[in-house]
């Protein structure tokens, strides 16, 4: 399998982590929202009363765990193609409850929607190689 899907997810992994590690961490540090220009008020018709939650989940899952799987397609691992399908569909779940829970309010939320999309397209890739290659 070409080497270049491995460094292009890593990348888009890279990127993701990139935003989610200070934004999740702020919203832990502070989980009214105020450090990250968010009001506690957006969150009146969701199941969450402040951001902690989001915050813990956007710092470890979409933070955390994405930088260790860009870690794992930069070195092609193994078990990169399950770690990003798994990861892909979180991120596709966060945006979706997030845009259930408080509406559309960025265009930061399609664009990860998009992301998410490519990130399971890439992880569905590389599992069909893998299988192709113990053919």
């Amino acid at each position: 399998m070409k080497r270049s899907i491995f460094i292009w997810l890593g990348i888009l992994e890279a990127f993701i982590a990139v935003g989610a590690i200070p934004a999740g961490l702020l919203l832990i540090m502070h989980p009214d929202g105020s450090s990250v220009g968010l009001n506690v008020d957006l969150l009146k018709n969701s199941q969450f009363h402040n951001y902690l939650i989001p915050g813990l989940f956007l710092f470890f899952v979409n933070g955390m765990c994405q930088a260790f799987a860009a870690i794992l397609a930069f070195k092609k691992h193994k078990s990169v193609a399950p770690v990003t399908l798994f990861l892909g569909m979180m991120l596709l779940i966060w945006v979706c409850v997030q845009v259930y829970s408080i509406g559309y309010l960025s265009f930061m939320q399609p664009m990860f929607f998009i992301i998410a999309l490519l990130e399971l397209s890439m992880g569905m890739i590389i599992l069909k190689g893998a299988k192709s290659e113990s053919k």
